[in-house]
């Protein structure tokens, strides 16, 4: 602990100087001459004791020589006697933890001795491990938590309040996906911290916007491709940061791909596909008005199958909806010899 002791002279002639001349002065502790025009000068012994005993050592307190004074010096013999140091917490407080994110705080006492820690209501996940806590909290809240230490024979504690929170986390509402001229919407969500955040967004596909205040991704794309958009939010209480990347694949308009059918015979087994082009899946198919006799059409694969009954040449038409609600529709031609 730090020490302070101060040693002041009377008669002869001023000012005064003091030095250690002689003994064993005390580890950690030193002498100085402080100037003071009242007193003629102060002799101080400062500092922090590093080492127990008991000391004795000689100052010798002296006066210059001047026209008008004769210099003069004096001694006397000090006695120190330097306890051991008591034991005591130094940690002033333990730093806030975030759930799922690794936690270490080292813990300070002085004193003599090996010292020895545990504590009691520390939250689930952490443990005292030689003089640090550590390991990963789980469950966010505020803490009171009893710090021990002893050296076998001195014991001292300490309360502490330790917050544990809910880290950053960032997720989308879920979508099928993204379609030329089609209505999108998703809502990029935000949840942990302190519950108040900042966003920043990149670059979006063209025909999107995002409103930082609703947290909402929506417009009508009107380029195709496959976009990778970053958001970040910010936690300006706690200081977190956790960022999203949102793949989006921005498809075209559902269509038919290809126009033609190939020719059928009469009484023969055919089959056929239609195949989407664009557009988001599942899709549906549909026939409006009648097929040629003998042919029927998977609504869920498109195909066309089956034998058809009679020749001639047979038009109808198909409509195709994807998942997002946009839908085609094609004629198509189907020649039976």
């Amino acid at each position: 602990m730090p020490y302070q002791f101060d040693m002041f002279a009377r008669s002869g002639c001023q000012p005064y100087h003091y030095n250690i001349t002689g003994g064993t002065p005390v580890p950690g502790l030193t002498l100085s001459t402080v100037n003071d025009k009242a007193s003629g000068g102060i002799g101080r012994l400062a500092g922090t004791p590093t080492t127990p005993g008991n000391y004795s050592f000689w100052v010798t307190i002296s006066s210059p020589e001047s026209p008008t004074c004769l210099g003069d010096r004096a001694d006397r013999l000090f006695t120190i006697t330097i306890g051991q140091a008591p034991l005591l917490i130094k940690t002033q407080s333990l730093r806030r933890g975030v759930t799922g994110e690794a936690y270490s705080e080292n813990l300070a006492a002085s004193g003599p001795g090996n010292k020895q820690w545990s504590a009691s209501g520390l939250p689930a996940g952490l443990a005292v491990s030689g003089n640090t806590i550590t390991g990963t909290p789980t469950t966010a809240g505020d803490y009171t938590v009893t710090l021990t230490v002893t050296n076998g024979g001195e014991t001292k504690s300490s309360q502490y309040q330790l917050k544990i929170i809910d880290g950053l986390k960032v997720t989308s509402t879920a979508f099928k996906g993204a379609e030329l001229g089609r209505r999108f919407s998703t809502t990029i969500q935000a949840s942990g911290g302190s519950g108040s955040f900042s966003w920043t967004v990149g670059t979006l596909p063209a025909g999107l916007s995002f409103d930082g205040n609703s947290h909402v991704l929506s417009g009508t794309p009107t380029t195709p491709g496959t976009y990778v958009v970053h958001f970040s939010v910010s936690d300006g209480t706690f200081g977190l940061t956790k960022g999203l990347d949102l793949s989006l694949k921005v498809a075209p308009h559902v269509a038919f791909a290809g126009r033609g059918l190939r020719g059928a015979v009469s009484g023969k087994r055919y089959a056929a596909k239609l195949r989407a082009f664009g557009g988001v899946a599942p899709f549906t198919f549909r026939a409006l008005g009648k097929l040629p006799a003998g042919l029927k059409l998977n609504a869920r694969t498109g195909a066309l199958s089956g034998a058809p009954r009679a020749a001639g040449t047979f038009t109808f038409n198909v409509r195709i909806k994807d998942a997002l609600g946009a839908s085609a529709t094609q004629s198509f031609t189907l020649r039976v010899k």
